[in-house]
């Protein structure tokens, strides 16, 4: 009887190997696509918050020069400084993210 019953043992073990090599698999390539996927989600945001930067930039350099010929207030300069310094703060940590998760 007890040899009947390590036999059918030794059977299971091959089945239960693969299930396991099978798993670590699915595993894998889960972990692979989800670093894929946020590793483009952070490229768009990146993207998308330097094509905000850039005409933030371009805007203060035209209030900056307006308050020059003293057509606008320096609350004006500021404000623009205000909105063009909390779009560029965005970028450290989306970048720091990026490289984080970058696919070696």
């Amino acid at each position: 009887m007890a040899r009947a019953g390590s036999s059918r043992r030794s059977r299971r073990r091959p089945t239960i190997r693969r299930s396991k090599l099978e798993a670590s698999y699915l595993a894998l390539t889960a972990n692979v696509n989800t670093a894929a996927i946020t590793d483009a989600w952070l490229r768009d945001q990146i993207f998308a918050t330097e094509e905000i930067v850039q005409p933030e930039s371009d805007q203060l350099a035209r209030i900056q020069h307006r308050f020059e010929i003293g057509a606008v207030a320096k609350s004006d300069v500021l404000a623009q400084e205000s909105t063009l310094a909390q779009a560029k703060a965005t970028l450290p940590p989306l970048q720091k993210h990026w490289r984080s998760n970058a696919i070696s």
